[in-house]
Formats: structure tokens, sequence, C-alpha cells
């Protein structure tokens, strides 16, 4: 079974050398990390050789360059001296960009979601020197971080065959699930148990997926489906939903009305504020979305915004070799969420007119107490469009 297993996991394998040190490394995600206090190692079967060797646990933490909560946990903990120690001392710690090994992150991210009930980047999973995982989470603050690596090497030492144990009964309960063979419910079952979930959920408020203590994602696949079955059995009450959601997603903060495209999700309910990172895939899926509606609706704002949608991926995400970026960064060269999508007060009174200024509506509550900053997504308006050319 172990042999059987590191087989496995080394098909998860990056191609790169472990010797090859980050700052040399392909990967801008990893060269980022190249001067952490902790001690990365490249992901490749020499990882479990020098655990099994030293009896460690392995530390595998996966994110990629645009996500927001990846450089929050860098600046926080992996540039930290106190989590550093722990980890250089304690733990082999495999740093790795998920776009680089989409195999692994699937892997650990499956055992996560299932062990845990949820996901998310930077994904951080322990595992053992046999290459069992055994404890997957997300982002933690330093201190909770800390409290968990103090726990688990002091539970390895005293008990690591307790450990050993729940590691390979996790392995075996996700294996199992995965092996499981259910009876396939039929078409029409699928589609019911889809509009009844959505129908349980949606915000008819706000249009989208959630409550009013959440943050909004757009989840374009979701709303393809969506678009589909309204068009085949035409509820009104989706009818609605879709409208709202459409709308409010293209008329907020979501989506950039200045820089064009959409950005990954809102850190509100009410599509205004957004997390300031643009995915290549919620584009390119949004702009789906937004032609089918078009065709299902017949409203020709949704055609316009899935033309603009498409002029900002082939302007701003489109590189010099032909293909494309899978992401914009939430933050700017100084480090700043935002700083790219943020602006002075003086800067945006320059470029508009005294009634460009009172027709985008009353602009000035937007800006903070002292007048600084302004999100440009936010400036919405009938003559937006003129706003953008001009900036």
């Amino acid at each position: 079974m172990i042999k059987f297993l590191l087989t496995i996991l080394s098909l998860y394998s990056c191609t790169c050398l472990a010797a090859e040190s980050l700052q040399q490394h392909p990967s801008p995600y990893l060269r980022l990390h190249a001067n952490d206090a902790v001690h990365w190692r490249v992901w490749d079967q020499t990882v479990l050789e020098q655990a099994r060797q030293q009896n460690k646990l392995i530390f595998i933490s996966i994110g990629y360059f645009s996500c927001h909560w990846c450089h929050v946990m860098r600046d926080e903990s992996f540039t930290d001296a106190e989590v550093a120690e722990y980890l250089n001392r304690d733990f082999i710690s495999v740093k790795v960009d998920r776009e680089l090994n989409p195999a692994l992150d699937h892997y650990l991210m499956d055992f996560t979601q299932k062990t845990r009930g949820y996901g998310g980047w930077p994904l951080n999973v322990f595992v053992t020197p046999d290459g069992y995982p055994l404890l997957g989470l997300v982002y933690l603050p330093k201190k909770e971080l800390l409290s968990l690596l103090k726990k688990l090497q002091q539970g390895w030492l005293e008990d690591r065959d307790e450990l050993f144990l729940m590691a390979l009964k996790a392995f075996e309960f996700s294996k199992k699930q995965n092996g499981q063979r259910m009876e396939m419910p039929s078409v029409d079952d699928l589609q019911q148990y889809l509009l009844d979930v959505v129908q349980q959920f949606a915000d008819e408020l706000q249009g989208g997926i959630g409550n009013q203590s959440q943050t909004k994602f757009p989840r374009p696949a979701l709303l393809l489906a969506l678009l589909e079955l309204y068009q085949q059995q035409k509820p009104e009450w989706l009818k609605e939903f879709l409208l709202l959601t459409l709308d409010q997603m293209a008329t907020r903060g979501l989506h950039d009305a200045i820089g064009g495209g959409f950005f990954r999700y809102t850190i509100d309910p009410d599509w205004n504020t957004p997390h300031f990172e643009k995915m290549l895939y919620t584009n390119a899926g949004l702009a789906r979305v937004y032609s089918r509606a078009y065709e299902v609706f017949g409203r020709v704002q949704y055609l316009l915004v899935a033309e603009e949608t498409v002029d900002f991926m082939l302007r701003e995400m489109r590189l010099p070799n032909g293909g494309f970026a899978s992401a914009l960064s939430a933050h700017d060269s100084k480090g700043v969420e935002g700083g790219s999508y943020l602006w002075q007060r003086d800067e945006i009174s320059q470029v508009l007119s005294s009634a460009q200024w009172h027709r985008l509506g009353q602009v000035a509550q937007l800006l903070d107490v002292e007048g600084q900053l302004l999100p440009a997504a936010q400036l919405v308006g009938s003559d937006w469009k003129d706003v953008r050319q001009r900036l």
C-alpha cells in the first residue's frame, strides 16, 4: 500500500529538480517566496524520501501569484522568524504553484474539501512521511498557525502511530467515496434539484447566490446552466432572478466599468466592493454568459457587456507569445491590494467636467473621510464610456 501511495504521489510531482533554487524557478509565484524566512523545497520525489529518513511531517503550501490570501499569509507568517523556526526545524516545507501542479492541487484540495467541508487558497496540507494527507486547511492567521504547528509536532513526537492511523483512515474514506457507484438520477431529476437549490439560496434582493452576510461570486457555469433551463421551462421566478443578477453584476463593483472586465468576486453581498483580482476563467465564462443572455432575453446591453469583456481579455490579458495570462493580481507593484484601481480625488477631478461629476451621483460620498480613495469600478453612470476613454 505504501509503495502504491508513493507511486501515486510521484505522478503529481513537478518536473522541476529539487536542487533548483526558487530564485531560478520559472514560476513567478515560487520566485516570490525565494526570500521567505521559511526554507521552502520544490515538490518532487526526494521530499518523501527526506521525510521518511528524518521522520518528519511534510507541510505542503499551494497557491498562485494573483491569490490575495496567499500574499497575506506570506506577509504574516512565511516571512516571520518565529513561524519559520518551527517549520524549518520540525517540518519539511514545500511550496507549490497550483498552475504548474494542477494534479497535486486537485488531489489535496479534494482531500481538504471532504474532510473540512470547504477549500480554497492558500491550500495548506500536512502529509505523513508515507504520503498520506493528515490535515488540510486554508488561510490561518499567524497566531493560529503557530498554535497548530506546536500541537501537531507534539502529537507527532508523542503519538505518531495515532496520527498515522488517522491519516490512513481519512485516505481510505476518501478513496471509498471516490470509488462508490451510485444510481444515476434522470436528467429531469437533476435539473429540478438544481432549480430547487437555486431557489432556496437565491438572493432575491441583490441577485446571486448567498445570504446577506456573504461574499458574492459570479458563478458563470451555474448562470449558463440556468439560462438553458429558463429557455426550456420559462419559470417566471428564474427570469426575475437571472435579470436581477446579470444587471447587478454588470452595473456594480464586480464589473470594472473603466478598465474593463470583471473582478473575481465582491467582499460584500451587494456587489459593491470588489476583491481586486481578475481571473481569465471568470471573464471568459462571463463573456459567454452575457452573450447567451442576449440571445435568451434580447437585451442589447448584455451583448455590449460580452463584447467589452472579450475586448478586455484581448487587450489586457493576451501575452506577446499568443497565450493568455491566467490572472491579474489584486496587488500593485508596491504590494497594495487594489492599488492599481484606486484613485485620488484630484486625479478624478482633473478628468471629469463639473457636469459629469454631478451626474455620476454624489461621488464625494464614496470617498473616505479625508477624500483620498475611490474604487474606480464604482464610477458608473450614463456617460461612463466617455469617462473611461478620458481616464
